[in-house]
């Protein structure tokens, strides 16, 4: 590594994160005998650089915003099992018709609490929660490898304004 990409990463975090999963992902990929193409790089990228939660269609319209105009959507969906196996992205907000995707690099697990009138999320840590479910596990001698907590309902502003319907955006 040259003292100036030495000296970037030390006052970027993000892009040594970044270049942390490309090596991550690129690592996979050997594995499975499949390789780094430009095209998987830059939708590694756009991913990694997304904040919250978002959809395959933001992403492939992230792309080409950046003139990645060989991501088409069919590109993106075939290189998302890859993503989501090597632990680059989780799938979240499973329960509506529209899935959705987020950053799992590097990042402390959480859940979800989903408000099904406007669709906001927030995100959040609940330790008893974690601990009942390895518990519960451990009764059923059942072993686990994943799990994804959404709880849904409505959230402070639609109790407040009676919303009880889903939004235009929403649907």
């Amino acid at each position: 590594m040259t003292p100036d990409r030495e000296m970037s990463e030390e006052t970027d975090p993000q892009e040594a994160r970044l270049r942390r999963a490309l090596e991550h992902f690129q690592h996979a990929l050997s594995e499975q005998s499949l390789k780094m193409t430009d095209v998987r790089r830059a939708i590694v990228r756009a991913a990694l650089a997304y904040e919250g939660h978002f959809e395959v269609q933001d992403l492939v319209r992230e792309l080409r915003t950046h003139g990645v105009n060989e991501a088409s959507m069919a590109t993106v969906y075939r290189v998302l099992p890859l993503l989501l196996e090597t632990g680059l992205l989780q799938p979240t907000l499973l329960s509506g018709e529209r899935h959705r995707y987020e950053v799992a690099f590097e990042r402390e697990h959480h859940d979800h609490l989903v408000c099904t009138v406007c669709g906001k999320v927030i995100e959040f840590q609940f330790d008893p929660i974690e601990k009942l479910q390895r518990e519960l596990a451990e009764r059923h001698d059942f072993e686990l490898t994943a799990h994804f907590h959404e709880l849904l309902g409505r959230c402070g502003d639609c109790k407040r304004s009676g919303r009880t319907k889903p939004t235009a955006a929403r649907e």
